[in-house]
């Protein structure tokens, strides 16, 4: 079967989006990096090893590929550096997972997967407690816990939300969201996005 075509003859099987629209292409490239930053590492270390002194950090391990040689690189960067921006590479990674939760939880709810939108929304309790998310879908996740047999996993999670993270906001409105529902008085809410 040919392929469809535009007026020019181009393809339009081709994905018209960027990179990152395909997930498993964004997967690669965020490897990528992290083995560079693990590569750029092990190379300071050696030549740490070599000089027998540790290096300073003066240019970041992203801007590395300009630098003319590997050894103006092992010399201006030193392995702190590259600690710390695959730290940053790793936040920004969970932030972008922790995104993702979101969504795909709100999808499960849309589609009444119960078992998929508890899982998600207690994992985005553990990831971010102290979120307001977490309050506004509380009564949801009570609700499906009942339907699912999950009770006491969904309200145990909650609890240690308020116990644990009580200076907060979302403690307090938390610990109001678990009273109202042990009086029975809290409805199953439409998705907020």
């Amino acid at each position: 079967m040919p392929a469809a075509e535009n007026m020019q003859g181009l393809d339009m099987t081709v994905s018209q989006l960027d990179s990152f629209s395909t997930p498993s292409i964004a997967a690669v490239i965020l490897h990528q990096e992290a083995e560079r930053l693990l590569q750029v590492y092990a190379r300071q270390r050696d030549y740490e090893l070599k000089l027998g002194a540790k290096t300073e950090s003066i240019v970041s391990a992203r801007s590395a590929p300009n630098l003319r040689s590997p050894d103006e690189l092992l010399r201006k960067h030193g392995p702190k550096a590259t600690i710390s921006e695959m730290e940053d590479l790793h936040a920004e990674i969970h932030s972008l997972e922790v995104d993702l939760d979101r969504k795909l939880m709100v999808l499960c709810f849309e589609s009444r997967c119960w078992d998929g939108f508890l899982d998600r929304y207690l994992e985005f309790v553990r990831a971010d407690p102290e979120n307001s998310f977490v309050v506004t879908w509380a009564p949801n996740a009570l609700n499906c816990a009942r339907l699912c047999s999950r009770t006491e996993q969904v309200r145990d999670a909650l609890e240690n939300v308020v116990k644990f993270h009580g200076q907060a906001k979302t403690a307090a409105r938390l610990a109001g969201t678990l009273a109202e529902w042990h009086l029975g008085d809290a409805p199953i809410a439409s998705a907020n996005f």
